[in-house]
């Protein structure tokens, strides 16, 4: 072969080559299926809100369980999850179209949300919010990696009201939920209530302080400082109570939390005030 079919061989694959780098477009937006990162799709946060049936961070293509960075199933749109550069791929199943979170992603924020992944400061303000419908699972988020880590506090809570304190530096928040969560601002002035059943209930708002008596088996109660579901949030708790059960909700208690079906209901008397009477009597003994 001489110099100048050597010429030409060397332009006509450089021609391939060149055709085959610009036919691979990384894409911000993409559907179902295996995507190669950094390749097929770029890395950031995406969004979807159609159908996704799975979804898996993947570290490898062998098709093994080892493979799976974190995954999910069915989750409620929209569904939010940051594909990181050191992901090898990402798999989607469902007819939802995902799309890159950008400078142009500028929603209003809004005190009423349905179930899924909303953005704290961005889809959603910070705040105390509430809801009446089931709520099948929470989680205050750090991160949207959809791994254990990125999780604050989270609960899966019985039938009955759930509140939840959404903080500015959370994230996000999700849930999977078929009702509205609603901002807990002054314009909620609910009756208050001298009985009440499972569920989340703000002291001073939803009850008054007082002692609460039940006959009913309580599988778990708990006197609240915050509704962050946070551990730090107790201030007092019991599991498995049956029988004749008495709290005393103080003052500056910020919630009470009970679930297992028991009924409680606040005394009308001050339970100090009847026993002093007997206190005294002692003591002049």
């Amino acid at each position: 072969m001489n110099n100048k079919s050597k010429y030409y061989l060397i332009c006509f694959a450089l021609v391939i080559i060149t055709t085959l780098t610009i036919s691979v477009k990384i894409v911000i937006a993409f559907g179902p299926g295996i995507h190669l990162v950094g390749t097929d799709i770029e890395p950031g946060v995406y969004r979807t809100t159609g159908e996704i049936t799975y979804f898996a961070r993947l570290s490898g293509l062998t098709g093994e369980f080892s493979d799976i960075i974190a995954n999910e199933g069915s989750p409620q749109p929209p569904v939010l999850v940051e594909i990181k550069p050191t992901d090898v791929a990402f798999e989607s199943i469902g007819t939802g179209q995902w799309t890159k979170i950008d400078d142009s992603y500028q929603p209003e924020p809004t005190t009423f949300f349905s179930g899924g992944w909303w953005l704290v400061g961005t889809d959603i303000i910070p705040g105390l919010y509430r809801i009446e419908d089931k709520v099948n699972y929470l989680a205050r988020l750090s991160g949207l990696g959809a791994e254990f880590q990125d999780i604050i506090a989270n609960d899966v809570p019985p039938n009955g009201p759930v509140v939840v304190e959404i903080k500015a530096n959370d994230l996000a928040f999700h849930s999977e939920t078929d009702g509205i969560w609603s901002l807990v601002d002054e314009s909620y002035s609910p009756q208050v209530r001298s009985t009440i059943g499972d569920g989340y209930w703000i002291v001073n708002i939803d009850i008054l302080p007082g002692v609460y008596h039940t006959e009913g088996d309580v599988l778990y109660y708990a006197r609240l400082s915050g509704f962050g579901n946070e551990f730090q949030d107790i201030i007092s708790n019991a599991i498995l109570t049956s029988g004749s059960t008495y709290i005393e909700i103080l003052e500056n208690d910020v919630g009470f939390f009970t679930e297992g079906g028991a009924q409680w209901s606040r005394l009308e008397t001050d339970l100090k005030a009847s026993l002093l009477p007997g206190i005294l009597l002692l003591l002049d003994e």
